[in-house]
């Protein structure tokens, strides 16, 4: 094993690492240049979606940063969704009672979820905290 300073690996390895990026830019052509905001996709009448408008809730949470993020950069306008809320809900307890409900009755149609929360909406119990067990 050769002894080498910290200094010549920290070079060394900031090199390899430029280089591989430089040689990985070059190959990729104009298609490296084009940012996903910049695309534009175009909704067929066909291809449309069966509904246009919907609320999503969430929990302001990081876990829902793609979702906010979708609304803002206009995501859901690009594919054909132009009415979409976001309903900001302050318990899991409430998200689930909104989705119950449903859009129709002043709830929610969709949401920021945890993963067993689908499961066990349905099992009978009036709240979450009836449902899971601390």
């Amino acid at each position: 094993m050769t002894k080498c300073s910290r200094r010549q690996f920290i070079s060394t390895a900031g090199a390899v690492t430029a280089s591989t990026l430089l040689a990985h830019g070059c190959s990729l052509g104009n298609s490296a240049t084009v940012s996903p905001s910049r695309l534009t996709v175009h909704v067929n009448a066909a291809d449309a979606p069966e509904v246009n408008a919907a609320r999503l809730g969430y929990i302001p949470l990081t876990d829902a940063a793609p979702l906010i993020i979708a609304k803002e950069k206009g995501f859901f306008k690009q594919y054909g969704m132009v009415n979409v809320e976001i309903v900001k809900h302050s318990s899991w307890d409430d998200v689930q009672s909104n989705l119950a409900w449903g859009s129709q009755a002043g709830g929610t149609d969709g949401a920021h979820l945890l993963s067993p929360m689908p499961y066990l909406m349905y099992s009978g119990k009036t709240s979450l905290r009836e449902r899971i067990p601390l």
